[in-house]
């Protein structure tokens, strides 16, 4: 399968992609008003779908207990805070 825009299955271009996005972006912060606006908790499950290099993923699972990742090929489970 030939993507369109980024391929997030390489490592390179999402470290690249991260990097850049990092310049304007505050994952941390956008991740926190995201989980606020929703009123999740940390007994909810999250799948992020179509959600690019994860970052949004990444953050989350610190706050809610079971985070997922989707996008490409695959499922990730990314964090679950009882490991």
């Amino acid at each position: 399968m030939k993507h369109s825009g980024v391929d997030y299955n390489n490592p390179a271009q999402v470290e690249v992609y991260d990097k850049n996005h990092q310049k304007f972006r505050d994952y941390q912060k956008g991740t926190e008003s995201i989980i606020q606006a929703l009123g999740l908790g940390s007994e909810h499950t999250v799948i992020g779908m179509g959600s690019g290099t994860g970052a949004f993923a990444i953050h989350a699972g610190f706050r809610i207990e079971n985070t997922y990742h989707a996008d490409g090929f695959g499922v990730a489970y990314v964090c679950n805070r009882s490991n």
